[in-house]
């Protein structure tokens, strides 16, 4: 066990002062003195043990609701790295507590935030896998939504037409200011960049002017942005870039 393994060392420290001693003169009280350390560091030596394989203490039944707190703080402080830990800890480990969908969105935001978009994505979709599920139906649009950032982002767009046919299931009167935008936004760069160019100043006149029925579907998409939104001036800004080449 590992509590013998410093004796051994110390037995054989004193036998090799005993051995010494029938060559040099070594004087009792120094032998006193050897035995009293042995002793001491056995104690600390056992002490030490003890707290190692020492139990650890139970978890409480609020312990995933704690470190659920513990991670949207960080996660509110903006250190995502933090927050993707403890998120992800939950996430692995207690797949059916009832905060696991609370969770696993975060986890998707905050690796989104901290820019691990393929990890992002990858947690988006397995929320979207369990949308029919009570639970999960909330954070639907919201995962939707992010998808469709991730694809134009990393412009890596395999998938994306599903997303966009299960946007169309949701009502009008339903859809998120966010989900909505992140719809226009996908309709707009489909038509003006077959490559879905990340960025609105990137437009060519005459793709935007070949390509007018794709726009149209993008303009009716930026104006469902509700005027009352934090989405509805950049939604203006969408609108006002496909009116530029008809003056």
């Amino acid at each position: 066990m590992p509590i013998r393994q410093p004796h051994r060392w110390l037995l054989v420290a004193l036998l090799g002062l005993l051995l010494a001693a029938k060559t040099t003169e070594v004087k009792a009280e120094d032998l006193d003195a050897v035995q009293r350390e042995l002793i001491d560091i056995e104690g600390r030596a056992r002490t030490i043990s003890q707290g190692v394989n020492r139990a650890k203490p139970p978890q409480g039944p609020t312990y995933v609701e704690e470190r659920l707190a513990d991670g949207e703080l960080f996660y509110r402080l903006k250190d995502y790295s933090r927050s993707s830990i403890i998120f992800a800890d939950i996430v692995d480990h207690y797949p059916n507590h009832a905060a696991y969908p609370d969770a696993l969105m975060l986890l998707g935001e905050s690796l989104y935030m901290s820019g691990d978009l393929y990890g992002a994505r990858a947690q988006f979709r397995a929320l979207l896998d369990r949308g029919q599920e009570p639970a999960f139906r909330s954070y639907t649009q919201r995962a939707l939504s992010r998808l469709i950032e991730v694809a134009l982002r990393t412009r890596d767009f395999s998938g994306v037409e599903p997303y966009l046919e299960r946007l169309q299931q949701i009502p009008s009167a339903s859809l998120q200011a966010a989900t909505a935008y992140a719809k226009a936004k996908y309709f707009y760069h489909r038509a003006i960049n077959r490559d879905l160019s990340s960025s609105a100043e990137d437009f060519d006149r005459e793709v935007l002017l070949e390509n007018k029925d794709e726009l149209a579907i993008a303009e009716q998409a930026f104006s469902a942005v509700k005027s009352d939104s934090e989405y509805w001036l950049a939604a203006s800004y969408f609108l006002g870039v496909i009116h530029t080449p008809a003056r």
